[in-house]
């Protein structure tokens, strides 16, 4: 195979990003009741498959031919885990936290094994949305693999996979849900959702051998939000929401990344949006513990707790984007160089709700 273009700046994806992490924090201001009864927002959850999608997606597309999988985990360590380790300390030491805390569940949390307990102490024990830090933890382990794998295979086969590994998960999740198994299933174990990851990077493998598929991004939006309108009036469980937006989410990340290959300029590609977008992964680490912590500290509701939750998020991620994530990446990637922005580097990893 001929060596992968080089990755160009994909502004419209990192500015999903931004706006796929206020979804999440929409979620959770609905899960504390901050602003009443507001049933839409609780799906927003499904976030979790956009950002293991795009994940899945920006990786394989960044990542060179012929990388060295050790290269490759140590990227991923200097991208994400300082800024773990801080907001892990951080929930060590503020008033409350949103489930569970105590020494073995710093330790699961600190490993990034907690999405393999079903136990909820454990699985979103001290902050809370890092379980899903647990699964990415475990996708980044397969890739190198996996890549070696689909590299060398067919088109067709490529996509039989994914789509086969992301079939069984959905019907798993359906499945469970209406106690058609004995066996709990959820989509926070890592082996479920690394099929929405898979496509994603079968889907990034195909951009990189020049497939242009010319779908409508307003389409594909339109797409998404029928059928998120659609489930939330219909009152469908949420555990269908894993295969509901699987498809819609693919088709906008594609389309995005093939307006953003053509140069095209839209709203998306706002310096502010994409600026929000590179913060969004330090705002997804710290926005519970806002809420939680100024919810228990307050006790107050209504759109004016929503305001000062969001703000003081920003702050804080803007503090941990520029203190932490920034720094630290440069001293632990050592003489590696740094890829351009949109690249490997800037996939929003997993925000979620737990």
């Amino acid at each position: 195979m001929p060596q992968p273009p080089q990755p160009r700046s994909l502004d419209r994806l990192t500015s999903l990003r931004g706006i796929a992490a206020l979804a999440v924090f929409a979620c959770h201001i609905w899960q504390y009741r901050i602003i009443g009864d507001f049933g839409i927002a609780r799906r927003a959850s499904c976030g979790v498959t956009f950002f293991f999608m795009l994940s899945g997606f920006v990786l394989v597309w960044a990542s060179p031919l012929h990388d060295r999988a050790l290269s490759f985990y140590r990227r991923r360590i200097a991208r994400v885990y300082p800024s773990h380790l801080v907001t892990l300390g951080i929930a060590a030491i503020v008033p409350v936290v949103a489930v569970h805390r105590g020494l073995v569940t710093a330790a699961i949390s600190a490993t990034l094994t907690q999405a393999w307990f079903s136990y909820p102490g454990y699985l979103y024990g001290m902050n809370g949305v890092s379980w899903s830090l647990s699964c990415e933890a475990f996708f980044y382990l397969c890739l190198p693999l996996a890549l070696l794998l689909l590299r060398g295979a067919s088109r067709r086969a490529r996509w039989t996979l994914a789509l086969a590994w992301w079939g069984v998960a959905a019907a798993l999740l359906v499945a469970s849900a209406l106690s058609w198994l004995s066996l709990p299933v959820t989509d926070s174990n890592p082996l479920i959702q690394i099929g929405v990851f898979l496509l994603g990077a079968v889907a990034g493998l195909e951009m990189m051998d020049g497939w242009r598929p010319r779908w409508s991004l307003t389409w594909s939006f339109a797409l998404l939000v029928g059928l998120y309108v659609g489930a939330t009036l219909t009152g469908l469980s949420v555990a269908v929401d894993y295969a509901l937006f699987t498809l819609p989410f693919l088709l906008i990340i594609v389309a995005s990344a093939i307006r953003d290959l053509d140069g095209r300029r839209s709203w998306l590609t706002h310096r502010w949006l994409i600026y929000a977008g590179q913060l969004s992964f330090c705002f997804y680490l710290v926005h519970e513990l806002v809420i939680v912590n100024f919810e228990h500290e307050l006790h107050l509701r209504g759109l004016g707790m929503v305001t000062l939750c969001l703000a003081i998020s920003i702050v804080a991620a803007q503090l941990l984007h520029h203190g932490v994530e920034l720094p630290f990446q440069r001293i632990l990637r050592g003489a590696q160089q740094r890829p351009p922005q949109g690249s490997e580097e800037d996939p929003m990893l997993a925000p979620a709700t737990s």
